[in-house]
């Protein structure tokens, strides 16, 4: 995992490249990066993480994600949320997500109470047991 956001940086040119990315498209990306970089050179950093890209999202943005941001800002913000994934998972991340989702308990309950509301949406409104097979 590269944490030299210069390095990390160039990696993620070169993927825009590979992808053959329309002109304006990675100007655009590429100059929200070159503000990171400004950003973190004024603080002094030069290794790059989740929490420092989150960090600068906060900061200069406001958001995380698209809803928190205003309309010129979202492509600022995909620019940041691309380095951040590439670093992570080596690939850009599908689409920024509109909103920030946290699950609180034992994975094992959210999934049992997921497979419950979906049993119970097939149900015979008279009698609420399942009308199919539901298979969770």
């Amino acid at each position: 995992m590269e944490t030299n956001l210069k390095q990390l940086v160039l990696q993620c040119e070169q993927e825009l490249c590979d992808r053959e990315s329309a002109f304006l498209y990675h100007r655009q990306i590429s100059g929200a990066w070159e503000e990171l970089v400004c950003w973190m050179n004024s603080r002094g950093r030069t290794d790059f993480n989740e929490s420092i890209g989150y960090e600068y999202c906060n900061e200069v943005l406001g958001s995380t994600v698209l809803s928190g941001v205003s309309k010129k800002d979202q492509r600022r913000l995909r620019a940041i949320r691309m380095l951040i994934s590439y670093q992570r998972d080596g690939d850009f991340e599908y689409r920024t997500p509109t909103v920030s989702y946290e699950f609180k308990g034992h994975p094992a309950s959210i999934w049992g109470n997921i497979c419950f509301i979906s049993v119970m949406k097939h149900a015979c409104p008279k009698t609420r047991y399942p009308t199919k097979d539901i298979t969770c």
